[in-house]
């Protein structure tokens, strides 16, 4: 993961307000849902919403999840910067703006979207097969 690494006895010299992840938990975390998820025959797509963070979505590839959840086109835009390039966008996208970002970024990815598109964005002919959804 990317950032600067603080140790444990370090916490006093932060500077507030600081995210502090234990990296050992999140990838232990990770590792625990990606083995129920292999048990029962599940697909593994974790929603980025939860951390928001490409590294951590990275790890979560890396453990075998079949890709990523975004809920918004610019969520989709920082993971596929990152070089994640299989993404669910599971919300409406509605408008011509999000829907040409949209588009631009098809070229770089795969990318299936559970929510409607409005007219003019059925062009981009986004499919998706069945998903059992894991709360």
């Amino acid at each position: 993961m990317s950032g600067d690494v603080v140790t444990f006895n370090e916490f006093e010299a932060l500077d507030t307000p600081a995210v502090v992840v234990d990296v050992d938990v999140v990838q232990a975390n990770i590792q625990t849902l990606q083995a129920y998820c292999d048990a029962h025959g599940f697909n593994n797509r974790p929603h980025v919403k939860s951390h928001k963070s490409s590294a951590i979505a990275q790890l979560q590839l890396d453990a075998e999840a079949i890709g990523i959840c975004c809920q918004t086109v610019g969520e989709a835009e920082v993971m596929v910067e990152a070089g994640i390039d299989d993404i669910l966008i599971p919300c409406p996208i509605l408008g011509r703006p999000k829907l040409r970002r949209l588009n631009n970024r098809l070229r770089r990815g795969r990318f299936a979207i559970s929510g409607s598109l409005s007219s003019s964005g059925k062009a981009s002919r986004c499919s998706i097969g069945p998903l059992t959804r894991m709360s």
